[in-house]
């Protein structure tokens, strides 16, 4: 069976969930069935091979981790998820052929042992299966293994951030709803993250999320945040142009905070703009990120929400100490309001604008540093 029939199944697998345990035949039969063994432990995977596969080709590869709720040794139960199989879909698969493989874990056992910040990780025969697994498909196979990437949801979330401190891999990761881990924050560097979580989830914390974009802009990161703004509590959703203008411009760090309850978030994920086509033009670069503890230019971001009804955040960063000024001008050029100004560190500043008074229209920011360079961005106030 070739992927357009089977993805004539899968459309219907995104957009409607299906009861747990009903994986459609076509999907099944298209994935192949396999166990890997790994120092004493056995543990059944699915592999998709991208179609017309060519041994001169390298091909990047998904690694996907399932949650508890997918759990079992029938090494079919893992792919019954939108999420598990949106990264199989045409829209991606016509863009960037690429392999996939879901492993399955029993159920009572999790993908990781240890959550927050610890000193040392303990043996976890888990994801070192997972990891020898993924260095035999590259021997196996003509796989990148400068594009690895890793989704997971739930103890699957918190898996990917497990296999990011224990193998840092990667080229970008996906944790959705999981408890973050790792030794110390700066370790959060290494690899490009989308992360997205419900702002009311009521099995894993929204602020297990929430800590990670803080310690990423601690350290001087932008996180682009494209629904919900943690700092404000404001929410709104990022326009489809703002998000592909954010991927197009390099963004590395992305936080979905989807203003909802709940811990099944899958069908909100796969409708998330944008995704895919980011996951998938990240490419692994350790020396840069070790390197350039700073970002290496100036850079304003785009106000965020846009439009507001009474604030708005807008974020800026400077790669050296510098004296500035950030400033709000009106559709007439007319001086509204100057947002920061003197000398700053270099890194990530952020600044929230509250209208005050301010009529319905739009507002121009603009930032201008100590030599004269000017960065202009653009918002709407609707009330």
């Amino acid at each position: 069976m070739n992927r357009v029939t089977a993805v004539v199944v899968l459309c219907g697998l995104i957009c409607t969930p299906v009861l747990l345990g009903q994986v459609d035949p076509a999907l099944d039969a298209r994935l192949e069935k396999r166990s890997h063994s790994y120092n004493g432990t056995e543990r059944p995977y699915r592999l998709f091979v991208p179609d017309n596969y060519s041994p001169s080709v390298q091909y990047p590869l998904l690694l996907f981790l399932h949650g508890a709720r997918w759990a079992g040794t029938d090494n079919i139960t893992q792919l019954d998820n939108e999420l598990a199989v949106y990264w199989v879909a045409d829209s991606l698969q016509n863009r960037t052929p690429s392999f996939v493989v879901w492993p399955q874990i029993p159920a009572g056992v999790s993908w990781e042992k240890v959550s927050g910040q610890v000193s040392e990780f303990p043996d976890n025969p888990e994801l070192a299966l997972v990891n020898d697994l993924l260095d035999s498909l590259v021997r196996e196979f003509s796989i990148d293994t400068h594009r690895l990437y890793i989704c997971g949801k739930s103890i699957g979330g918190s898996g990917v951030y497990g296999m990011l401190a224990r193998y840092p891999k990667f080229a970008a990761a996906v944790p959705v709803a999981g408890m973050y881990v790792y030794k110390k924050p700066a370790d959060l560097l290494l690899t490009p993250l989308w992360i997205l979580h419900a702002k009311f989830d009521n099995v894993i914390s929204i602020e297990q999320s929430r800590h990670v974009a803080g310690r990423l802009e601690a350290l001087g990161r932008q996180v682009v945040l494209t629904h919900c703004d943690y700092h404000t509590d404001m929410c709104g959703q990022m326009s489809d142009a703002d998000v592909l203008q954010q991927i197009q411009g390099g963004a590395r760090f992305v936080f979905s905070e989807f203003d909802t309850s709940g811990h099944q978030i899958e069908p909100r994920v796969v409708k998330t703009f944008g995704l895919g086509r980011w996951v998938f033009a990240q490419k692994k670069n350790d020396t840069k990120v070790r390197l350039n503890p700073v970002p290496e230019t100036y850079k304003l971001s785009l106000p965020w929400p846009n439009p507001f009804n009474h604030a708005t955040r807008i974020q800026y960063f400077l790669p050296v100490r510098d004296c500035i000024s950030l400033d709000v001008y009106d559709i007439l050029g007319k001086h509204v309001a100057t947002l920061s100004q003197g000398e700053q560190a270099a890194g990530n500043h952020s600044v929230t604008w509250q209208d005050r008074g301010a009529a319905s229209g739009m507002y121009f920011f603009c930032l201008q540093t100590g030599s004269g360079l000017q960065q202009w961005r653009k918002a709407s106030l609707v009330k």
